[in-house]
């Protein structure tokens, strides 16, 4: 009855849906500097990689020297962050990786940008001033095949995904005409910077491409593919109602969105926008088959914006119909400059948006900031009211570029720090800038386990290692398993235990009781860092 009784009190006071805390994080970088662009978890869901633009040589974490001026960098980590392998490409000028993703056959695509012709890693000579540089790597980070992209001008690859048929959509910007792999011209009297898309087969082979602009600056940031097997583009545009652009400029620069079907035709397309700059970084396919789209927004109430900024650049997120149209648009943000980069959709239709910020307690901002930007997340239901928020950062600039989630119910951020020890940082800096994974434990999770069933309670599920084991006096135990989120055994232990200390990393743990009467209950156990 007591014990009945304590267990009631005690989840009287749990909050089940709260701001989820640190399970871990890790810094990597070496002395100069290392920018982190995305992050993905790996097809069996037991490690991550993740990638950016380096200009260190062997120094901290970085193991291979620089090649020219800044390389790309990518890491392949295991379930608690260790490394697993990694590998610097470039060749004698500046190379990055601007986005990556895995591939079904448990490897990873990159895609950035090149300035090198042959040398180190790279096999083919630019075609103009930069290009589009496309590696693909096995599951050990061998390279299968490498495409070098481009016009005799400058063109930047943004976005890179796998297909369902295994190939690839990839897109960026050209200010390129025809000419090398260019097969349209740039738009306008002067040419400026388009959306140039192509997709590749499955070895890397162009099999179509599009050019779609205006007669000013038109720079695409994100493509994915959408359910219909077509696609959904992204990005920034000067341009006002002329060449493929078919809407006015609302301001200095507005959100472009366009919708192609499988073959790169234009199905319709948006622009949105108010009197001042507002830059899209986002854009994802809603479970309901609509789109959210977001990034910041420096205008006031005008054009298609609603809302005043609190300060001077505030988190700008909308959620569109599968025609385009506005369901509802966000502005959040406290008094200062606050950046959104990336979005995920829950199955519960509620949305994460995460970037960095530079406020402090106000507007929307309910934590102070830690040093110049810090990270911050944000949860919206799926009206768009704030759920909750997180701010985690060190004494100097750290922020998000990117955000996934687990099976697990896991946040995983990547992004940026120059922080060192301060805050929530846990590691010094290495260099300049480093590349910084936070992986937050499932915001589900309370304090003590919520299904008290048959008398046996195990808390706290949520722990620094020590964790309690109480049962009703009618019961005693047999057993007791602690295994890791794999089913290695890490502990096995006869009799009577009330405690057991979880000595290992931070991580997910599986702890199976069995009583003498040969009741058996299961928990699952988050081990945090202090």
């Amino acid at each position: 009855m007591k014990l009945q009784f304590f267990i009631l009190f005690q989840l009287c006071f749990i909050s089940v849906s709260g701001q989820p805390p640190i399970l871990w994080q890790k810094t990597y970088g070496g002395s100069s500097n290392d920018a982190l662009y995305e992050i993905d978890i790996n097809i069996n869901e037991n490690g991550y990689y993740i990638g950016g633009v380096s200009g260190s040589d062997i120094s901290g974490d970085k193991n291979q020297n620089s090649r020219g001026g800044n390389d790309c960098w990518v890491l392949s980590l295991n379930n608690t962050g260790q490394i697993l392998w990694q590998k610097t490409l470039g060749g004698n000028l500046d190379d990055g990786i601007r986005s990556l993703c895995k591939t079904n056959d448990g490897g990873v695509i990159i895609g950035g940008g090149s300035t090198s012709d042959i040398s180190g890693e790279k096999s083919e000579n630019c075609r103009g001033f930069a290009d589009y540089w496309i590696i693909k790597l096995d599951a050990n980070g061998n390279i299968d095949w490498q495409r070098t992209i481009g016009g005799s001008s400058s063109d930047g690859l943004r976005s890179i995904r796998q297909t369902a048929d295994n190939g690839y959509i990839i897109g960026g910007l050209s200010q390129s005409s025809i000419s090398g792999e260019k097969s349209e011209n740039a738009r306008g009297i002067f040419p400026s910077y388009d959306y140039w898309i192509l997709k590749l087969d499955a070895q890397g082979n162009i099999e179509w491409q599009k050019t779609y602009g205006g007669d000013d600056l038109d720079d695409l940031i994100a493509i994915r593919q959408t359910t219909d097997l077509g696609y959904i583009l992204a990005g920034n545009s000067m341009s006002g109602a002329n060449y493929d652009k078919t809407e006015n400029s609302r301001g200095s620069e507005d959100y472009w969105i366009l919708k192609l079907d499988a073959n790169g035709e234009i199905m319709w397309q948006r622009t949105f926008g108010g009197s001042d700059y507002d830059n899209v970084t986002d854009i994802i396919q809603s479970n309901e088959n609509g789109f959210y789209v977001g990034g910041f927004s420096f205008s006031g109430i005008s054009g298609d914006k609603t809302s005043a900024n609190y300060g001077i650049a505030d988190f700008w997120l909308l959620k569109l119909d599968s025609s385009g149209n506005i369901i509802w648009q966000k502005t959040i943000g406290g008094n200062e400059g606050d950046y959104l980069y990336s979005i995920y959709e829950n199955l519960d239709h509620s949305v994460i948006a995460g970037g960095y910020s530079e406020s402090g307690i106000s507007g929307d901002k309910t934590e102070n900031s830690r040093g110049s930007t810090d990270m911050w997340l944000v949860k919206l239901n799926e009206s768009g009211d704030i759920i909750w928020q997180k701010t985690i950062g060190g004494n100097l600039a750290d922020g998000i570029r990117c955000v996934k989630k687990t099976s697990q119910n896991e946040y995983v951020l990547g992004g940026f720090s120059r922080s060192s020890i301060s805050g929530e940082k846990s590691e010094n800096c290495r260099g300049e800038t480093d590349y910084w994974i936070v992986k937050l434990a499932d915001e589900n999770l309370s304090v003590f386990n919520n299904a008290v069933q048959n008398s046996i309670v195990v808390y706290p599920t949520l722990t620094t290692g020590e964790v309690s084991i109480m049962l009703n006096k009618s019961l005693s135990i047999h057993s007791v398993l602690l295994t890791d989120y794999l089913g290695k055994t890490l502990e096995f232990k006869k009799g009577f235990l009330n405690k057991i200390t979880i000595s290992g990393e931070s991580g997910l743990y599986i702890l199976t009781i069995i009583a003498t009467n040969g009741e058996k209950q299961t928990f699952k156990i988050v081990k945090i860092n202090q």
